[in-house]
């Protein structure tokens, strides 16, 4: 290997392993090129100081505006990655609406849509996108109609044991993963991504959630669609249990979101989308420059038999959620806020009004 950082011809594109930290590679309008090498720096901030949910972020949406405090019980079901999101919207709502009274149950996102058939005052929480086949299917099989919305972004990390070399990935738009070295072949040994022995010979072990979550869902076309055998796979119920797996196994690749990566126990690994320039999921810019690992968070509610008037405490909430205060609490736990166009997207989608 030759210098800090290595160019590697692989088929027909380059994959760059650069061992810059991942802080500055995140800093790109602050140096000339990604590919200079530097070492690690004692003045690279902790990870705490790159933590999104530090940031005071300018956040779209009308303000949020009651006609009256509202009385009643909400119950909310399904992602185990929103769960504090959950809370932290319910406690605020309840700033307003003091005699609401919250049921939160998060076990994850796979086993949230059921439970919308228990009462018209139920929310359910989904970590990734939802289809519309998917809600057809849903709203079928539960005899009511449903509506999925999006609140916000979660970024995503792929993470590596501190002893792994590797410091960044390609990223295949085609196949939506960087664990491919061209539009056919997928990578399923470390050796493939130019790391040498005697990581070279290993099969990439990949530590996933379990089906129940919604994250598996993303882990499986970044992940998995790139593995090498079953043995590889191993499930886990939760982000952490991920993280502690990873930490132990420097065969080990992970997904989780990126506010959650703990840089002193794994390292998050730099992507690049144009083959030159890397972007670090730590970036608080990251998916502004190009980081394509991110997942939609949803909402899915009963649609109001009558779509011109609300029902009150689940659309209140929903129009709570979709307001300017309720996008600020997203900051709080790491999430990316919709931006002026989303929010009325989802309106839309509500069957609202929505003023252009």
């Amino acid at each position: 290997m030759v210098g800090p950082s290595l160019a590697i011809a692989i088929g027909s594109m380059w994959l760059l392993v650069s061992f810059v930290d991942a802080y500055s590679l995140g800093q790109e309008s602050k140096e000339s090129a990604a590919t200079q090498s530097v070492s690690q720096s004692s003045t690279t901030p902790p990870a705490a100081d790159l933590r999104r949910s530090d940031l005071i972020l300018t956040v779209d949406g009308d303000p949020y505006a009651p006609d009256k405090p509202l009385a009643g019980e909400l119950e909310i079901f399904g992602s185990t990655r929103m769960q504090q999101l959950a809370s932290l919207w319910s406690e605020e709502f309840r700033q307003v609406h003091a005699d609401v009274a919250f049921k939160i149950n998060c076990q994850g996102s796979e086993e949230s849509f059921p439970k919308l058939a228990s009462g018209k005052s139920v929310l359910g929480l989904i970590s990734r996108e939802v289809s519309d086949e998917e809600l057809e299917k849903w709203s079928k099989e539960l005899g009511t109609p449903l509506t999925a919305i999006t609140v916000g972004y979660d970024v995503l990390a792929l993470i590596v044991n501190p002893q792994n070399p590797i410091r960044g990935l390609s990223w295949n738009s085609k196949l939506g993963t960087p664990l491919s070295l061209n539009d056919e072949k997928l990578v399923s040994k470390w050796g493939e991504l130019g790391i040498e022995s005697p990581l070279a010979e290993q099969s990439i072990s990949h530590h996933v959630l379990s089906k129940k979550h919604g994250l598996r869902t993303v882990a499986d076309r970044v992940q998995l669609t790139a593995k090498g055998n079953e043995a590889a796979v191993h499930e886990h119920e939760s982000q952490q249990d991920i993280i502690d797996a990873v930490a132990k196994d420097v065969a080990a690749l992970g997904l989780i979101s990126a506010v959650r990566c703990p840089r002193n126990k794994v390292r998050p690994l730099a992507i690049s989308v144009d083959a030159a320039r890397f972007i670090s999921p730590m970036d608080t810019l990251a998916t502004e420059k190009g980081y394509p690992l991110k997942r939609a968070l949803t909402l899915v509610v009963a649609k109001s038999e009558d779509v011109a008037a609300k029902q009150s405490l689940v659309d209140e909430f929903v129009t709570y959620v979709l307001s300017r205060q309720g996008q600020e609490v997203l900051s709080k736990d790491g999430i990316l806020p919709l931006d002026v166009s989303e929010l009325s997207a989802q309106k839309e989608k509500l069957g609202w009004t929505v003023l252009k």
